[in-house]
């Protein structure tokens, strides 16, 4: 009994390694993709108030009027329906993560209870496609 749940712990192990470095590999990949973007230089808040360098990370910045943190290199706002669309955000997201994609993830969501069907709430639905 001893030996098989020993066996167990260090399969679970191995398992778990092999998924950080899976999952590592995913993120470099991302933050490669995404480190080619084109950057833009934030010169003041959304507010219009004067940016503090942040000390710990020089890409941040703290707004002294309405205490936001700013990314002082964001990405060109051009590109921010390439960032932030369907397949490289939420399902690179979701790959890096390995959890269903967003398209899936309803499905899965109804069928484990997560979120009450539809008619249970008292909503009509309608079948697309």
């Amino acid at each position: 009994m001893f030996l098989i749940a020993r066996a167990k712990r260090l399969a679970q192990r191995a398992i778990s390694r092999a998924m950080k470095s899976v999952t590592q590999v995913r993120y470099r990949k991302l933050v490669r993709y995404y480190e080619t973007l084109p950057k833009m230089h934030q010169e003041s808040c959304w507010c219009g108030g004067v940016l503090k360098p942040l000390v710990v990370n020089p890409s941040w910045a703290f707004c002294r009027q309405c205490g936001t943190f700013v990314n002082l290199y964001p990405p060109n706002p051009m590109y921010c329906q390439e960032i932030y669309s369907l397949k490289p955000y939420w399902r690179g997201r979701a790959n890096l993560h390995g959890t269903p994609d967003i398209a899936k993830r309803g499905h899965l969501y109804l069928s484990d209870g997560r979120v009450p069907r539809p008619e249970l709430l008292g909503l009509k639905t309608e079948s697309i496609g």
